[in-house]
């Protein structure tokens, strides 16, 4: 099988969503699947919400013909509004990858009432999800 992950930056940074991305894809490959890592630039987060155009790292993903496309959770900012695009130009499922919910992590209340907004929005985009825990499945779910 062929899977793209999309995540922000760099899979080797040190953090614990990183090393989760880097435990799949070894899984992956272990497995016989074939895994491309697309790592974007990290924008601001209003940045990312109001862009409605396919980052430039994206450009010439069609030409991988993925059976598979995952997105670590954390892009939802910038592919909110393009997956629907994306899923008409790549001609498979999009999968999202979730190990912690930014609308789960103690902000103001204004900060985590936008969060909740858009990663709901976001998780309307997508075919399915991949989930670390329980406790996540049950965030995913009051969203």
């Amino acid at each position: 099988m062929r899977i793209g992950l999309i995540i922000y930056g760099d899979i080797n940074t040190i953090s614990g969503g990183y090393l989760y991305d880097r435990k799949l894809v070894e899984f992956l490959r272990q497995h016989g699947d074939e895994v491309s890592i697309i790592g974007l630039n990290k924008t601001s987060y209003f940045r990312a919400l109001i862009s409605n155009s396919i980052p430039s790292e994206l450009k010439e993903i069609k030409k991988h013909k993925f059976d598979i496309l995952i997105q670590d959770e954390l892009v939802y900012p910038s592919f909110w509004r393009i997956n629907y695009k994306l899923k008409k130009i790549l001609k498979c499922p999009i999968v999202s990858l979730v190990h912690l919910l930014s609308s789960a992590i103690p902000n103001a209340s204004y900060k985590r009432l936008s969060y909740r907004t858009m990663e709901k929005r976001y998780l309307k985009s997508i075919d399915g999800l991949i989930l670390n825990s329980e406790e996540t499945l049950k965030q995913t779910n009051k969203l």
